[in-house]
Formats: structure tokens, C-alpha cells, sequence
């Protein structure tokens, strides 16, 4: 879940509650060694994945982050000049997943019916299994 998501249309209730079981779920994997932490953000004006978050996910040593310019992960990045690329990898999600040895992913993010769905469905079309837990991931818009 990226700052400029936080804020926005959500129920800040469940921002919170939401935020604490993604974070809890990444505290709990870092002791797995199959598993492999991707974070992708919106590569726009979203901010950076927030603060909470990103230190349980920098604490796993397979920790790698992509940048994205759709809702799919699975999208090709359309990099422009403006945009802070620095720390992001190079490239598209599939070929790394794949040189990882990924066979199954677990989309994680801010609203369930946007990125997280759209990235669920560009990873089965990948051929990538997809496990999605709606806990982890904001159900309702408040509007």
C-alpha cells in the first residue's frame, strides 16, 4: 500500500486493520527462505509503499522492488523522465518470478477489486499460481 492511497477513498479503519495484517503476514514469512518479497508501486505520484510496511518487507533478504504503470503487475512499465527510478529493478515481473524459481504468487496491496485483482489475473494468464486473501487486502470503498 503506497502514502498517496492511504488517504484517499478508503475507510481509514480499515486502512489500519488491513496495514497490520499485511504487515503481520511479512513478519511471519521472513523466516521462509521459498519465499520472495516483491514490491511494486505505482510508478505515478502515488508516494513511496508505506513506512510500516516497507520496513517488515526490506527485512527479508530476498526483498526486491519493481515499479508499475498499470493496475497489472504483470504489465509492461512505460518508464517517463519524471519518475524516481533509481531503486527499482530493471525489466518486467514474469521473466524475474521465473529466474526466482516463483510458481505461485500472493497479490497483497490496497483495494481488492483494483491492483490487487488486476495483478491476480495477469498472473494466472502468466502461469503463475494465485493464492488471494481478502483479509489482507481493503474489500469496501467508502464512498
Amino acid at each position: 500500500m503506497q502514502t498517496g492511497f492511504k488517504d484517499q477513498q478508503f475507510d481509514p479503519v480499515e486502512v489500519e486493520r488491513v496495514l497490520s495484517e499485511q504487515v503481520r503476514l511479512a513478519t511471519l514469512l521472513l523466516s521462509n527462505d521459498w519465499v520472495v518479497f516483491v514490491n511494486v508501486n505505482f510508478a505515478m505520484d502515488k508516494g513511496k509503499t508505506l513506512p510500516e510496511l516497507l520496513v517488515a518487507l526490506k527485512a527479508k533478504r530476498s526483498y526486491h522492488y519493481f515499479l508499475k504503470d498499470s493496475y497489472d503487475s504483470f504489465e509492461p512499465l512505460n518508464i517517463a523522465k519524471s519518475w524516481d527510478v533509481a531503486e527499482a529493478i530493471p525489466g518486467r515481473l514474469k521473466p524475474f518470478l521465473q529466474r526466482e524459481g516463483v510458481v505461485d504468487v500472493m497479490p497483497v496491496g490496497c483495494f481488492d477489486s483494483a491492483c490487487v485483482r488486476a495483478t491476480a489475473e495477469g498472473a494466472k494468464k502468466a502461469g503463475f499460481g494465485v493464492m488471494v486473501d481478502r483479509e489482507l487486502n481493503i474489500t469496501v470503498n467508502r464512498q
